[in-house]
């Protein structure tokens, strides 16, 4: 038979006013994860502006691309 294994812990999470155990890490809390997570913000809203303008661009040629075809099946059928 296999032993059984514990979790063993030196640093315990500290105890909430409720008497629960915080989720909370304070390591992860610091200044420098914070400007991490900013600077993600920030090159997600460059990736944001850069896919609208192309999403616009490629719009923009199928619009051009639907109207041609329209235009060259009109002068093919004799309605323009």
């Amino acid at each position: 038979m296999a032993p059984k294994l514990r979790l063993v812990s030196d640093n315990p999470l500290p105890k909430s006013p409720g008497g629960r155990s915080s989720p909370r890490v304070p390591a992860l809390e610091s200044q420098p994860t914070r400007a991490d997570i900013a600077e993600v913000k920030e090159d997600g809203r460059d990736h944001r502006k850069a896919t609208d303008r192309g999403f616009r661009i490629l719009f923009g040629a199928l619009i051009v691309a639907a109207l041609g075809l329209a235009g060259l099946m009109a002068k093919g059928f004799g309605w323009l």
